[in-house]
Protein backbone atom coordinates (compact mmCIF):
# COMPACT_ATOMS: atom_id res chain seq x y z
CA UNK A 1 0.00 0.00 0.00
CA UNK A 2 1.35 3.45 -0.77
CA UNK A 3 0.21 7.01 -0.67
CA UNK A 4 1.73 10.24 -1.87
CA UNK A 5 2.63 13.05 0.48
CA UNK A 6 2.95 16.53 -1.03
CA UNK A 7 4.84 19.18 0.87
CA UNK A 8 5.15 22.63 -0.70
CA UNK A 9 8.19 24.75 -0.02
CA UNK A 10 8.37 28.47 -0.76
CA UNK A 11 8.90 28.92 -4.50
CA UNK A 12 11.85 31.20 -3.83
CA UNK A 13 13.87 28.29 -2.43
CA UNK A 14 12.61 25.21 -4.24
CA UNK A 15 9.82 23.74 -6.33
CA UNK A 16 7.08 21.49 -4.98
CA UNK A 17 8.52 18.32 -3.52
CA UNK A 18 6.60 15.06 -3.86
CA UNK A 19 7.51 12.05 -1.76
CA UNK A 20 5.97 8.60 -1.78
CA UNK A 21 5.22 6.91 1.50
CA UNK A 22 5.15 3.11 1.50
CA UNK A 23 3.40 1.40 4.39
CA UNK A 24 4.23 -2.25 4.97
CA UNK A 25 2.38 -4.49 7.39
CA UNK A 26 4.39 -7.07 9.29
CA UNK A 27 4.50 -10.70 8.22
CA UNK A 28 2.60 -13.45 9.99
CA UNK A 29 3.37 -13.40 13.71
CA UNK A 30 3.09 -16.23 16.21
CA UNK A 31 -0.01 -14.57 17.66
CA UNK A 32 -1.57 -14.22 14.18
CA UNK A 33 -0.96 -17.90 13.49
CA UNK A 34 -2.26 -19.08 16.87
CA UNK A 35 -5.10 -16.53 17.07
CA UNK A 36 -3.88 -15.63 20.55
CA UNK A 37 -3.27 -12.34 22.34
CA UNK A 38 -2.50 -13.50 25.89
CA UNK A 39 0.53 -12.45 27.91
CA UNK A 40 2.54 -15.38 26.50
CA UNK A 41 2.33 -13.63 23.11
CA UNK A 42 3.49 -10.20 24.29
CA UNK A 43 5.48 -8.63 21.46
CA UNK A 44 5.34 -11.88 19.50
CA UNK A 45 7.83 -12.30 16.70
CA UNK A 46 7.32 -13.69 13.22
CA UNK A 47 6.71 -17.28 12.26
CA UNK A 48 8.86 -18.92 9.58
CA UNK A 49 6.06 -18.07 7.15
CA UNK A 50 6.21 -14.43 8.29
CA UNK A 51 9.96 -14.31 7.62
CA UNK A 52 9.36 -15.82 4.17
CA UNK A 53 6.65 -13.22 3.49
CA UNK A 54 9.02 -10.40 4.45
CA UNK A 55 11.87 -11.77 2.35
CA UNK A 56 9.41 -11.89 -0.54
CA UNK A 57 9.34 -8.08 -0.49
CA UNK A 58 13.07 -7.69 -1.07
CA UNK A 59 12.93 -7.90 -4.84
CA UNK A 60 10.18 -5.28 -5.04
CA UNK A 61 11.86 -2.96 -2.54
CA UNK A 62 15.07 -3.25 -4.56
CA UNK A 63 13.31 -1.45 -7.44
CA UNK A 64 12.33 1.54 -5.28
CA UNK A 65 14.42 4.58 -4.51
CA UNK A 66 14.14 4.34 -0.73
CA UNK A 67 15.45 7.40 1.09
CA UNK A 68 14.45 6.63 4.65
CA UNK A 69 12.99 3.70 6.57
CA UNK A 70 11.05 4.15 9.81
CA UNK A 71 9.87 1.13 11.77
CA UNK A 72 7.88 0.43 14.92
CA UNK A 73 9.82 -1.02 17.88
CA UNK A 74 7.55 -4.08 17.98
CA UNK A 75 9.48 -7.30 17.31
CA UNK A 76 7.29 -8.39 14.39
CA UNK A 77 7.78 -5.02 12.65
CA UNK A 78 11.54 -5.05 13.27
CA UNK A 79 11.86 -8.61 11.95
CA UNK A 80 9.80 -7.72 8.88
CA UNK A 81 11.96 -4.68 8.19
CA UNK A 82 15.19 -6.59 8.73
CA UNK A 83 14.09 -9.43 6.45
CA UNK A 84 12.52 -7.25 3.73
CA UNK A 85 15.16 -4.56 3.26
CA UNK A 86 17.39 -5.28 0.30
CA UNK A 87 21.14 -5.47 0.93
CA UNK A 88 21.57 -2.48 -1.39
CA UNK A 89 19.77 -0.14 1.04
CA UNK A 90 22.44 1.98 2.66
CA UNK A 91 20.26 4.53 4.44
CA UNK A 92 19.31 4.75 8.07
CA UNK A 93 16.54 2.68 9.67
CA UNK A 94 14.89 4.72 12.40
CA UNK A 95 12.99 2.89 15.13
CA UNK A 96 10.18 5.16 16.31
CA UNK A 97 7.66 4.36 19.06
CA UNK A 98 5.00 6.77 17.83
CA UNK A 99 4.11 4.63 14.83
CA UNK A 100 3.16 1.44 16.63
CA UNK A 101 -0.36 0.04 16.42
CA UNK A 102 -3.09 0.68 18.96
CA UNK A 103 -2.35 -1.42 22.03
CA UNK A 104 -5.46 -3.47 22.70
CA UNK A 105 -3.96 -6.66 24.12
CA UNK A 106 -0.70 -8.09 25.47
CA UNK A 107 0.21 -8.88 21.86
CA UNK A 108 0.47 -5.14 21.13
CA UNK A 109 2.73 -4.41 24.10
CA UNK A 110 6.42 -4.06 23.37
CA UNK A 111 9.69 -4.54 25.18
CA UNK A 112 12.08 -2.05 26.68
CA UNK A 113 14.72 -0.73 24.33
CA UNK A 114 17.60 -2.30 26.25
CA UNK A 115 16.12 -5.75 25.64
CA UNK A 116 14.92 -5.58 22.04
CA UNK A 117 17.76 -3.44 20.69
CA UNK A 118 20.26 -6.28 21.09
CA UNK A 119 18.68 -8.15 18.18
CA UNK A 120 18.49 -5.05 15.96
CA UNK A 121 21.60 -3.08 16.90
CA UNK A 122 22.20 -1.77 13.38
CA UNK A 123 19.01 0.34 13.54
CA UNK A 124 18.84 3.88 14.97
CA UNK A 125 17.17 3.63 18.40
CA UNK A 126 17.67 7.26 19.45
CA UNK A 127 13.91 8.01 19.40
CA UNK A 128 12.99 5.17 21.75
CA UNK A 129 13.32 5.89 25.50
CA UNK A 130 16.18 3.90 27.03
CA UNK A 131 14.44 2.20 29.95
CA UNK A 132 10.88 3.46 29.81
CA UNK A 133 7.70 1.80 28.67
CA UNK A 134 6.98 3.38 25.26
CA UNK A 135 3.79 1.42 24.57
CA UNK A 136 0.34 1.71 26.18
CA UNK A 137 0.70 -0.22 29.49
CA UNK A 138 -2.07 -2.73 28.80
CA UNK A 139 -0.83 -4.94 31.62
CA UNK A 140 -1.34 -2.13 34.16
CA UNK A 141 -4.69 -0.92 32.86
CA UNK A 142 -6.16 -4.22 31.68
CA UNK A 143 -7.85 -2.40 28.83
CA UNK A 144 -7.10 -1.06 25.38
CA UNK A 145 -5.33 2.18 24.64
CA UNK A 146 -8.04 4.84 24.56
CA UNK A 147 -8.98 5.99 21.09
CA UNK A 148 -8.20 9.55 22.12
CA UNK A 149 -4.64 8.57 23.05
CA UNK A 150 -4.06 6.87 19.70
CA UNK A 151 -5.61 9.76 17.79
CA UNK A 152 -3.42 12.26 19.65
CA UNK A 153 -0.31 10.20 18.93
CA UNK A 154 -1.21 10.01 15.23
CA UNK A 155 -2.34 13.65 15.03
CA UNK A 156 0.91 14.93 16.50
CA UNK A 157 2.89 12.97 13.90
CA UNK A 158 0.81 14.33 11.04
CA UNK A 159 0.70 17.88 12.41
CA UNK A 160 4.44 17.93 12.84
CA UNK A 161 4.95 16.23 9.45
CA UNK A 162 6.68 13.39 11.24
CA UNK A 163 9.75 15.47 11.92
CA UNK A 164 12.48 13.26 13.32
Amino acid sequence: MSSTVNESMPTSTTQNCTKTLYLIRHGQSLANRDLAETIEYQDAGLTDQGITQARGLQQHLETLDLELVVVSPLTRALQTCDSALPASYSGVVIVHPKIHEICDSYYSCGQKRAIIRRDFAKFDWSHVPENNVWWWPFDEHGKSEPTESAHERIYLRVKNKFVL
